[in-house]
């Protein structure tokens, strides 16, 4: 019995040696090998990419705007960090509000 094509590239990204490449390789099979990508891993990764996008975005427009209002970061790496902290909760909170109201979850074949 064949493992999926899949596995591999999902347990090296969440399992510790997560490599750029090996993400930009998952990105790459959810785009062009569409039979390969389980729907529900291609739902999971969509979904987070919105809401990081989102909260990302969130992020850079405080950092721009209204400084003050998130202690007036200076360097680069605080700067990052409140990126990255904001853009994670946006897309957990994304991903749980897309399985909550399930509209858009499609039966497989």
């Amino acid at each position: 019995m064949a493992r999926p094509r899949t596995a591999g590239a999902v347990f090296a990204v969440w399992g510790g040696n997560g490599t750029f490449s090996t993400l930009f390789r998952l990105i790459k099979m959810t785009t062009s090998d569409a039979d390969a990508m389980s729907p529900l891993i291609r739902y999971i990764i969509t979904r987070m990419s919105i809401g990081f996008a989102l909260g990302a975005s969130t992020a850079m427009a405080l950092v721009v705007f209204t400084p003050e209002a998130i202690g007036s970061p200076s360097g680069p790496l605080e700067i990052c960090m409140i990126i990255y902290g904001l853009g994670s909760t946006f897309a957990a909170g994304y991903l749980a509000t897309a399985l909550a109201t399930g509209s858009d979850i499609r039966p497989g074949p």
